[in-house]
């Protein structure tokens, strides 16, 4: 399937966070905290000319800037329940192809946000007689692949469409 925005290989859905979620790195994620970040990155998705809210093959790769890791772009996010859902399209590359065969396949389904730089607020507190890095805000930057998810039981690929093929053979 050729989109607007080009070759469009396949087609994923999941939960990348969700309200008053805690991380295995010991980040609590309030429910204001996730509600704001959903709204802003819908804003981002939605302006012309922003730059895109990528997924990544890896975090690792965003450490290294590492451009043709690029596996896949989120195209809209939203609350359902108490969870923060995505929905993002994989490109036509073999990089894409390859994460998308291994996602359909249920080899890898974990996901972990990335925060823009220096976008997370984080204070020290206490949840639940818990001391935690509490996110008072961040803006997310992506949603990358993980064979570790710190959101344990959530931060998943639900489904994939992998669209026909683009190559005329």
């Amino acid at each position: 399937s050729i989109r607007e925005s080009g070759p469009v290989y396949a087609q994923i859905e999941g939960t990348f966070l969700k309200r008053n979620a805690r991380s295995l790195n010991r980040r609590f994620y309030p429910a204001e905290t996730v509600e704001g970040m959903v709204s802003r990155a819908k804003l981002r998705i939605d302006t012309p000319g922003a730059l895109p809210i990528t997924m990544l093959r890896s975090h690792g790769s965003a450490d290294g800037d590492q451009s043709l890791d690029v596996i896949g772009r989120i195209t809209d996010v939203w609350m359902e329940g108490d969870k923060a859902r995505y929905r993002a399209e994989i490109p036509s590359t073999i990089a894409g192809k390859d994460a998308a065969t291994l996602m359909a396949g249920k080899f890898i389904n974990g996901v972990s946000l990335r925060a823009v730089p220096g976008s997370p607020v984080i204070e020290r507190g206490k949840h639940e007689d818990e001391e935690l890095d509490i996110v008072q805000s961040a803006d997310l930057d992506g949603i990358d692949l993980t064979l570790s998810p710190g959101i344990r039981d959530d931060a998943r690929v639900d489904t994939v469409q992998i669209f026909e093929s683009l190559d005329p053979a």
